[in-house]
């Protein structure tokens, strides 16, 4: 886990950093691609740490917290842009700040350890293979999380990209109203991460990832077929929920399979939540004209919650139990 870590911050220091110094389209679209690969990596990885590392009644509110200092990271650039716009630097300011995480590489070097969990199946001579998470028992855990990551996000995905759509088009808010209601919305909404994660401990990982659903599905129908005066209610409610289930679905992701595999199996649920919301778009962008608009696919979109929310209930409770006791049921 440590030296794969590292790897991927440098990656994406150095890509972030790379990006100023762009002046076409092309290598400017490279270098962010880059940025994001190395990124979406570093974050998985990170999410195996935290569930490997902490104690069993600590690890959702782990994963919660980590979600937070993102969500902090993305609000103090948005606060910085404007500042950092006016300077003779520009916008590509804002990119050479990524270069802050190298000052601390060597720190990390010797700070951060390997997790004892890898070091033990290592040294057990216990080799990773990719190809038995298809088998089972694996199977059963896998596939439910694809299909929860896949649902979820196709209605997260477009549900966040048309949020400012539907407010200044179908409402008629000016931009102003939109960036209040993101500035402010957003920001209670993180309180979904810590909240969320230490509810996850406390109530289990199934209950809280059906409140969540089930709250991202009452979002969905606020801002895209509600009032107006709910708008911005419901796009508060939907950072909260989607906060709250992104760790859930970290949690289960990460809990739910041996060490040998558990990045792996990590890395496949990221990336259904990726093709989810790539789904999602393509669905708003194929239908939006033959179903009245955008607002009426992603309200429609809002009933693979309830696929979600079934399958939730098909997993191990696994809130508070130790990995090592989770482990022998799925060898």
């Amino acid at each position: 886990r440590r030296q794969v870590l590292l790897l991927t911050v440098i990656g994406y220091t150095l890509a972030t950093v790379a990006t100023a110094f762009t002046v076409t389209v092309t290598p400017f679209v490279i270098c962010q691609l880059l940025a994001n690969v190395f990124l979406v990596a570093e974050l998985s990885l990170a999410h195996v740490v935290i569930v490997e590392e902490f104690p069993p009644r600590l690890r959702g509110f782990g994963l919660g917290v980590l979600g937070l200092l993102g969500s902090l990271g993305s609000g103090a650039a948005a606060m910085l842009f404007p500042f950092i716009q006016a300077t003779t630097l520009g916008w590509r300011g804002l990119y050479l700040i990524g270069i802050v995480p190298l000052a601390f590489l060597t720190y990390l070097r010797r700070a951060l350890p390997e997790t004892r969990r890898w070091e033990s199946a290592h040294a057990s001579g216990a080799a990773p293979q990719w190809n038995v998470l298809w088998h089972a028992p694996h199977r059963g855990r896998l596939l439910p999380l694809v299909a929860i990551s896949i649902a979820a996000w196709a209605v997260i995905g477009p549900a966040y990209a048309f949020f400012s759509y539907v407010a200044t088009t179908v409402h008629q808010w000016t931009p102003a109203h939109v960036s209040l209601a993101i500035v402010i919305g957003g920001g209670v909404g993180t309180l979904g991460w810590p909240i969320g994660g230490r509810l996850a401990d406390v109530l289990g990982r199934r209950l809280t990832g059906s409140l969540g659903v089930t709250a991202i599905a009452g979002a969905i129908l606020l801002i895209f077929r509600g009032p107006s005066s709910w708008t911005a209610p419901g796009f508060s409610l939907l950072v909260f929920a989607e906060a709250w289930v992104t760790t859930i679905v970290a949690a289960l992701a990460t809990e739910c399979f041996p060490t040998a595999i558990r990045s792996s199996a990590k890395a496949l649920i990221t990336n259904a939540q990726i093709l989810g919301g790539m789904l999602g778009l393509a669905a708003v962008g194929a239908f939006a004209d033959r179903m009245g608009g955008a607002s009426t696919v992603i309200a429609a979109l809002a009933a693979l919650d309830a696929v979600a929310l079934i399958l939730l209930w098909t997993l191990p409770e696994t809130a508070g139990v130790d990995l090592d006791a989770l482990e022998p049921q799925l060898d």
